[in-house]
């Protein structure tokens, strides 16, 4: 299963969002506004970061060893500065600050 963006106009899909895992539980997924990014979870137990221009992922984070049951099953963008945004990702047993990213998609130390 893929997230996907949709035209409310008149319906039709834009983009899939392929690459993170969610068929049997409901994964997080929150969009930092003003970089145009989306954070997702994953069944895998990683956070997918997308463009909000291009399906596949810009960066892939691994929380750990897949364990049976264990996901990322919260996701959330703050914006920390005027084009930054700090990702906050989380699961059953582990939550963390995943990176900060800037509007151009960047990672700190990436620039």
């Amino acid at each position: 299963m893929s997230t996907a963006m949709w035209d409310v106009s008149n319906g039709e899909e834009v983009r899939a969002y392929r690459g993170h895992r969610n068929a049997r539980s409901f994964v997080g997924m929150d969009v930092c506004n003003g970089g145009g990014l989306i954070g997702s979870g994953s069944e895998s137990n990683e956070v997918f970061v997308y463009d909000l221009r291009w399906g596949d992922p810009i960066w892939v984070q691994d929380f750990g060893e897949e364990d049976e049951g264990e996901f990322v099953s919260a996701v959330c963008w703050r914006e920390i500065g005027e084009n930054e945004c700090a990702l906050v990702a989380g699961g059953r047993e582990i939550s963390k600050t995943v990176d900060r990213v800037n509007a151009r998609g960047k990672h700190k130390g990436q620039e």
